[in-house]
């Protein structure tokens, strides 16, 4: 049983942490094996060395660095290759990407090793975006890519020619994973991150007792760097297509009916992230005490907490 925590408008975020902490450790974990792994594989090279050659010193031997590129900084190269391609008449290759970087960064007599130095860079990055604002065209190998045909699209009838591709929405395809008392499903992506909704029940002291928490996970490819989003302004800001919010909210709703068929708390405690709120900026709170209430539930208004509204939620379907 997880031990609660004082503060409720504080679990969510601890939940976050405790579930980066894990991940980071995974990682970890992992590293320690592939470190351990290729100690190994080094073993083996030394022992055939001396078998072909028993006087070579193996102290000779030095560790080879992989060579950083010295133009473009960490986190930059995929947004510098899709300028590239929103102006490329064909399909290019990592290599033929990176000479267009580099003479678009006024960088004079770079010599072929650079550029594939800077291909080598971007190539993973191309790879994790495949299929999601870049494709790759080409049958065999190398790869050429270009723009996805939604993302062309929306650049050449905006007429934008630099910036990052705006948020893409999957939904209504709803694909919901349940773990224990958390939900999760993907709801769409832009040109460096992915999007996910988390909603779930945190258990309180009291047994019977729950508080219902909805994020926004946004995982960027670029940094390999997670960010759990509970405020609705912040939201506005990353997705600012209020259709796409709102099919985010039919969907919150939706797998708020799938959750409590397997998780049924006595009482449920709800509260706004941000403070202040009212008329429009609570209709997705509306919308989440009606799919409760269609479940069963009864609610409950409290007083403000730090200026945020609070709400209980009674299971009467099954207490009364």
């Amino acid at each position: 049983m997880r031990r609660p925590t004082k503060d409720p408008y504080a679990r969510p975020a601890i939940a976050t942490l405790e579930r980066l902490h894990m991940e980071l450790g995974g990682k970890l974990l992992v590293c320690r094996q592939d470190a351990q792994d290729l100690g190994e594989q080094m073993l083996h090279i030394e022992a055939v060395i001396k078998m072909l050659d028993p006087s070579f010193n193996l102290a000779r031997i030095t560790v080879k660095r992989r060579k950083a590129n010295g133009w473009f900084k960490r986190g930059t190269l995929y947004r510098k290759a899709l300028d590239v391609l929103r102006t490329a008449e064909q399909p290019l290759t990592a290599t033929d990407i990176a000479w267009k970087m580099l003479e678009a960064a006024d960088i004079k007599n770079a010599s072929k090793t650079d550029a594939q130095v800077v291909a080598q860079g971007l190539l993973r990055s191309l790879i994790s975006h495949n299929g999601k604002g870049i494709q790759n065209v080409a049958e065999g190998k190398p790869a050429k890519w270009r723009l996805a045909a939604t993302c062309a699209l929306f650049f050449c009838n905006s007429g934008l020619h630099c910036g990052r591709m705006p948020f893409t929405c999957t939904l209504p395809t709803f694909e919901p994973v349940i773990e224990g008392q958390t939900l999760t499903f993907g709801v769409g992506y832009d040109e460096s991150a992915s999007y996910s909704v988390v909603i779930g029940f945190s258990p309180l002291a009291k047994d019977g007792h729950a508080e219902f928490y909805f994020l926004l996970y946004r995982y960027s490819s670029i940094s390999e760097t997670e960010l759990a989003i509970a405020s609705g302004k912040l939201t506005k800001k990353l997705i600012d297509n209020s259709e796409h919010r709102r099919l985010i909210v039919e969907a919150v709703c939706e797998a708020i009916l799938v959750l409590l068929e397997q998780v049924r708390p006595e009482w449920v405690f709800r509260c706004t992230n941000d403070p202040g709120l009212e008329g429009k900026s609570l209709r997705k709170h509306e919308a989440i005490a009606e799919a409760f209430k269609s479940c069963g539930y009864e609610e409950h208004p409290v007083s403000e907490r730090a200026g945020c509204k609070a709400w209980w939620m009674w299971n009467v379907q099954d207490n009364s």
